[in-house]
């Protein structure tokens, strides 16, 4: 076996490589078949392992390339598939890792772009949707931390702009509201504080001018009140003019003392009252008084003759009449006069 011989031969010869001899009294010997091989003075052929292939009349098969494989036997070798590669001389391909990919026939998987992913055997990568990001050769995308955003297929987030804000894997970042403000890369916005001020997406907030006051998340401040004041930047609230004196217009930026014979017996007041002139009886005050006092006993000079204030005490209606004018912060308006007694 193995051997033919020719007519008229006085020996036989062993079959050549490639070719085989299966039967006694050959006279020639028959080539191995593609995906089989043989070497000299085979009395058969002997198939190609897997991951190898041979053509006819073959003495050895040969290892498959790169991005092929084979089965025992195989007379050529086959592609890999998409999604998988093969280095050489293997029966099967392997799939790609995800975060890789590849077309058929690969020697080897490409990592994927920044911005896009794949799972395990993919033959192309996927964006990232918007709100997440990767880095290159990624198997999944992560979400963007609060106070940053992404579009679709980005390789990384951006932070929202001062007077923005944002959750977790956001596409956009939303605008402040009125009265809140928000610094560069911001997860929520702060609200102003009193005595400030902002507009919707504003970055910082601002201090309300003299005369003006805000409570806390204003978008706009709030002018004094008459009887009030504010005579600093930047305050939560309106201070009450104090006894002997009055505003008597919004947004003041101080009080001013009542004018002499006038009077502002508690805080807070819009006006003066005037001293009044009660059932004959004069009283007087002092510029910037919270009170009145009757006009003492005395002569005074009117022209070349002497004039005497006649005294009287303070009644139970001129008690009322003043009382009742400080509660409602009403102006009375008698004229100073009195009773004069030539002298």
């Amino acid at each position: 076996l193995g051997t033919y011989s020719g007519t008229g031969a006085s020996s036989c010869s062993a079959c050549e490589d490639g070719t085989y001899a299966a039967d006694l009294s050959t006279a020639a010997c028959s080539e191995c078949a593609s995906g089989t091989f043989s070497g000299e003075g085979q009395a058969s052929c002997d198939d190609c392992a897997a991951g190898r292939s041979s053509s006819s009349r073959a003495s050895e098969c040969e290892d498959c390339e790169a991005g092929k494989r084979s089965d025992t036997g195989a007379a050529v070798c086959e592609n890999c598939e998409g999604g998988r590669y093969s280095l050489g001389g293997t029966t099967n391909c392997t799939a790609c890792a995800a975060g890789a990919y590849s077309s058929a026939g690969a020697s080897i998987c490409s990592g994927c772009e920044e911005g896009k992913y794949s799972g395990m055997g993919e033959t192309t990568c996927t964006k990232c949707e918007s709100g997440t990001y990767s880095n290159a050769s990624a198997g999944t995308c992560l979400p963007c931390d609060a106070g940053r955003y992404s579009g679709n297929g980005e390789p990384s987030c951006d932070a929202c702009e001062a007077g923005k804000w944002s959750n977790t894997s956001a596409s956009t970042c939303e605008s402040c509201e009125e009265g809140t403000y928000s610094t560069t890369g911001s997860s929520t916005c702060v609200t102003c504080v009193g005595g400030t001020y902002s507009a919707a997406r504003a970055s910082e907030c601002f201090d309300c001018d003299n005369g003006t006051f805000s409570e806390p998340g204003a978008s706009s401040c709030v002018r004094c009140q008459p009887g009030t004041y504010q005579d600093r930047k930047g305050q939560p609230s309106c201070k009450n003019c104090t006894l002997g004196e009055y505003s008597s217009e919004e947004g003041m930026n101080n009080c001013r003392p009542c004018a002499k014979n006038k009077f502002a017996p508690k805080v807070g007041m819009s006006a003066c009252l005037n001293c009044l002139l009660i059932e004959g009886e004069m009283y007087k005050s002092t510029e910037g008084s919270s009170s009145c006092e009757l006009c003492k006993v005395g002569s005074t000079h009117h022209g070349h003759h002497h004039h005497r204030l006649l005294p009287r005490p303070l009644t139970a209606a001129a008690a009322v009449t003043i009382t009742t004018a400080v509660n409602t912060n009403a102006t009375a308006t008698p004229p100073f006069e009195g009773r004069l007694l030539h002298g």
